[in-house]
C-alpha cells in the first residue's frame, strides 16, 4: 500500500528512510528528494544519512568502511554527542566487545532519554551477548511499546522468552509476531524455537519444512547456545544444543558434527566425561572432514583424563565452534544490507502516503 499509517511512522523511523513524499506527488518535489537521496549515497552530510550509512556497513561486516564514517562525526564539534555515543556502541558491538559497547549505548540513552529505540535496540542486543536475558527482554519489551510492529524485534523477544522458560509468554509474542506477518520467515523461525520450547518436536518438524534454509536457523541456535556456554550458563547452554540438534536435517551430518562437539564440550567442561565421550564419538561418526581433527583432540584430553584422574585442560582450540548462517537476529533495520552496485549508485528506500 501506498498508505503510511500512523501506528507505522515509528517503524518507518526505525528503517531510517530518509524522506516520505507526500501524494498528490510533484514532479519537482519527486527530482529533489532522489537527487538528495543520491548525493547523501555517495557523500553523507547530515546525521541520518551518516548513521544509515554507518549502520549498514555493519551489517555487512566493513567495520573499517563504518569506523571511517565515525571519525567523521568525531570530528565534527557540532555532532550530537548521544548519537555518536550510541555509534560508537555499534562498532563496538560488531567487534563482538559488548561490555564496552554497553558502556557507550548506556551514556546515549542517559544523553538520548528512554526513547531511543535504536538505543534500546542495541542495549538488548548486549545484554543478550552478556548473558543477561531479563535484562535484554526488558530493553525489547520498551522498544517495543514504541514501535509495536517491529517483526523482527518480537521475534527475538519471543526467542528470549523461550530461553528463559516463559513458554505461555513465548507463544503470546509469537502471535503478535503472526498478526504482523504470519507468512514472515522470522515467523516461521522463531514458531520452531517456540515449539522446541514446548518440548512438541512433531510440531517443530512441521514447521521446519516450510523453511527455505534450515541451517539460518541452525545457526541461531547453536550460536545463542554457544553463549550461553561462554558465560558459564551450562544449564541453558544444554537445553539449546538439544534444542539445536532436534533442528537439524538428516542430510546436513556437517552441522550435527559442530553442534554435537559443543556438546561434547560442554558435558566435559562439567566434569561429565562419559557423557562427554559420548557426544564426541557421535560428532566424530558424522564423517566431516574439517572437523575430525578437533574432535579428535578434545576426545584424547576427555581419554586421558578418565585414565589418569587429573583435571581436563583446555585451551582456545578446543573452543566451541560456531556456525555461519545468512541472517542475523537482530538488526535496527529490515533492510540494512542494502548494496548499490560497485561504483554506483541507488536508492535505499522510498515510502509515500496519500495526504489526508
Amino acid at each position: 500500500s501506498s498508505l503510511i499509517q500512523p501506528q507505522d511512522r515509528p517503524l518507518i523511523k526505525e528503517m531510517f528512510v530518509a524522506h516520505v513524499v507526500e501524494k498528490p506527488l510533484q514532479t519537482h518535489e519527486v527530482v529533489s528528494a532522489i537527487n538528495q537521496l543520491l548525493l547523501d549515497e555517495t557523500f553523507p552530510t547530515n546525521l541520518v544519512s551518516l548513521e544509515k550509512k554507518i549502520l549498514s556497513s555493519l551489517a555487512r561486516n566493513e567495520i573499517q568502511v563504518a569506523e571511517k564514517w565515525i571519525k567523521v562525526l568525531q570530528n565534527d564539534p557540532d555532532a550530537p554527542k548521544g548519537h555518536l555515543r550510541y555509534l560508537e556502541g555499534e562498532v563496538l558491538a560488531a567487534k563482538k566487545d559488548f561490555i564496552n559497547a554497553r558502556k557507550k549505548v548506556t551514556e546515549a540513552i542517559k544523553i538520548l532519554g528512554k526513547e531511543s529505540l535504536p538505543a534500546l535496540n542495541l542495549l538488548g542486543k548486549c545484554l543478550l551477548n552478556l548473558n543477561d536475558l531479563e535484562g535484554a527482554k526488558k530493553c525489547w519489551d520498551k522498544a517495543q511499546s514504541m514501535s509495536p510492529r517491529n517483526l523482527k524485534r518480537l521475534c527475538e523477544i519471543a526467542h528470549v522468552e523461550s530461553d528463559l522458560g516463559q513458554v505461555e509468554e513465548a507463544e503470546s509474542t509469537l502471535e503478535k509476531a503472526k498478526a504482523v506477518d504470519s507468512k514472515a520467515l522470522h515467523v516461521t523461525q522463531s514458531a520452531v524455537v517456540v515449539a522446541l520450547a514446548k518440548g512438541d518436536e512433531e510440531k517443530a518438524q512441521e514447521l521446519m519444512e516450510e523453511l527455505p534454509n534450515m541451517k539460518d536457523l541452525v545457526a541461531q541456535l547453536n550460536n545463542r547456545a554457544v553463549l550461553f556456554a561462554k558465560s558459564g550458563d551450562f544449564k541453558r547452554a544444554e537445553k539449546v544444543y538439544e534444542e539445536t540438534l532436534a533442528a537439524i536435517p538428516k542430510d546436513q551430518p556437517g552441522l550435527k558434527s559442530r553442534v554435537l562437539y559443543n556438546m561434547g564440550l560442554l558435558m566435559a567442561k562439567r566434569g561429565e566425561l562419559d557423557q562427554s565421550k559420548h557426544f564426541l564419538t557421535e560428532a566424530l561418526s558424522m564423517g566431516e572432514e574439517t572437523m575430525k581433527k578437533k574432535i579428535s583432540t578434545l576426545g584424547s584430553k576427555v581419554k586421558k583424563s578418565q585414565e589418569t584422574g587429573q583435571p581436563l585442560s583446555l585451551n582456545v582450540a578446543e573452543a566451541e565452534v560456531e556456525v555461519e548462517g545468512q541472517i542475523e537476529t537482530m538488526e535496527t533495520s529490515e533492510d540494512l544490507d542494502y548494496q548499490p552496485e560497485k561504483d554506483g549508485r541507488g536508492l535505499y528506500k522510498i515510502y509515500y502516503h496519500k495526504a489526508s
